[in-house]
């Protein structure tokens, strides 16, 4: 009893009048919860896939959508390389998008182009994160034997000194047939 009113209280601040796109901190994964599902998802821990990680689990706060959403789309422009493109495996684990159910894909860009694109299509709601430039040179340069402490770090690090986060909105679609997702 006590468990579900405060339950109720939690969920009454966060989703309060004048709280509106308030981050539901609560549900978020801790540093080791991270590492565990990204090594589960991708074989081995990684910075990168860390940093996808972070950046799916910003996306689902923000968006207050699910895990497994029909509504979610997720682009991931990034060079194709080892180790850049190992931030969709864990933009996949912690959002369930899947190349089968054909909601997240990669797209060739240069470095400089780096970017995940995260929509809403049922609102038309669409994040863009950009990793940092200090934290994408950091990232580019680690050293094999420096994934595990680097992963740890990046997984406790706050969002912000991580990557930027910026909003746009598009007309909303769920029209699945014509096997586009946004943007």
């Amino acid at each position: 009893m006590i468990a579900s009113m405060m339950t109720i209280l939690i969920v009454m601040t966060l989703d309060g009048p004048g709280d509106q796109g308030a981050r539901p901190q609560a549900a978020r994964a801790s540093a080791s919860e991270v590492i565990a599902k990204v090594l589960d998802a991708h074989g081995h821990v990684g910075p990168w896939a860390v940093v996808g990680y972070r950046m799916g689990q910003r996306a689902l706060e923000d968006l207050h959508l699910p895990r497994h959403s029909k509504s979610l789309s997720v682009v991931h422009y990034t060079p194709l390389q080892f180790k850049f493109t190992c931030a969709a495996d864990g933009l996949m684990a912690v959002t369930g998008a899947t190349p089968g159910k054909m909601n997240i894909r990669l797209e060739e860009c240069p470095i400089s182009d780096l970017r995940t694109v995260v929509a809403d299509r049922s609102t038309g709601r669409v994040l863009t994160f950009k990793i940092l430039p200090e934290r994408a040179h950091e990232l580019a340069g680690v050293a094999p034997t420096q994934l595990d402490a680097m992963s740890r770090r990046f997984a406790d690090l706050p969002d912000e000194a991580i990557f930027s986060v910026t909003e746009t909105k598009t007309a909303p679609t769920l029209d699945r047939s014509s096997e586009r997702i946004l943007p």
